[in-house]
């Protein structure tokens, strides 16, 4: 069975979308989180770890990853693996 990461980058190589240091990062972080993660909680999360990214940038990388059906939204949050 494929872990997180592995699925994000196979789906992303379907569409031939490019998959960034920035989707890493994010998917890493979703990978290892535990129950649902908010975009400020994983924003500030990718700031500790050293990425300079801003909140706008994560919820575009969120909404690809919906788009492909691997993160939904729960009502006022968004980012929680299925």
């Amino acid at each position: 069975m494929k872990n997180f990461s592995e699925m994000v980058r196979a789906k992303f190589a379907e569409k031939n979308w490019r998959v960034t240091a920035g989707i890493q990062s994010l998917t890493k972080i979703l990978e290892t989180s535990k129950g649902t993660r908010s975009v400020r909680v994983l924003t500030r999360q990718l700031a500790t770890d050293g990425h300079r990214v801003d909140l706008a940038t994560v919820y575009r990388q969120l909404e690809k990853l919906k788009k492909l059906k691997l993160v939904h939204q729960e009502i006022g949050r968004a980012s929680c693996r299925e």
